[in-house]
């Protein structure tokens, strides 16, 4: 059985599911929830979008958030005096995860997503792990976040990627889809310096 690598899986489990694949998947914060913060967070995610393509500092994930941070005038990490000797980053105040929005910053501690793919006679599973990572939210799909990040698959560069936030378990009839999830996930809304 080949092992397909986490982009390919995603793109053949939506050939085979079509775009039911995220059905029902709508972004998780309703316009209408908004707050003082708001300027920040449009930042922060304008700053990371613009950043596509480009090595940010030095090319370590941190430094995209923390770049993007002291652009728009935020708090970064350093104001936490946190992330030293191995510790997680702080980034501005703790959100529940499935309230994440576009902007806000993720951490991520020994955190791995299993993506199982079954017909029943054949299955194709696959892994990602960020052991210490950084990452700015772009979009919150209920199920996931579509997240802006660098050094990622031997690139420093900002890529758009994509993390599970709730495991699920779907069929459509032909396949079976299974993720799990294991470690920690922190959101952090941004604050003002």
């Amino acid at each position: 059985m080949r092992k397909l690598v986490l982009p390919e899986l995603y793109r053949a489990l939506f050939v085979v599911a079509g775009p039911s694949l995220l059905a029902g998947c709508a972004p998780n914060v309703p316009m209408s929830a908004k707050s003082s913060s708001d300027s920040l967070e449009a930042g922060v995610l304008a700053f990371a979008q613009a950043s596509f393509g480009q090595k940010i500092g030095t090319g370590q994930c941190a430094e995209l958030a923390d770049h993007a941070l002291t652009a728009n005038g935020a708090n970064t990490f350093s104001t936490y005096a946190a992330g030293t000797n191995g510790d997680d980053y702080i980034w501005g105040t703790r959100v529940a995860l499935q309230d994440a929005r576009p902007g806000d910053v993720i951490q991520f501690r020994d955190y791995s997503v299993t993506v199982t793919a079954s017909t029943g006679t054949d299955e194709t599973s696959t892994d990602r792990e960020w052991v210490h990572h950084t990452a700015v939210v772009e979009q919150n799909v209920g199920i996931a976040l579509l997240i802006l990040e660098q050094n990622v698959d031997a690139s420093q560069t900002v890529k758009r990627g994509r993390v599970a936030i709730k495991p699920t378990i779907e069929f459509d009839g032909r396949v079976t889809t299974s993720t799990s999830i294991e470690g920690q996930l922190t959101a952090y809304r941004p604050t003002a310096g």
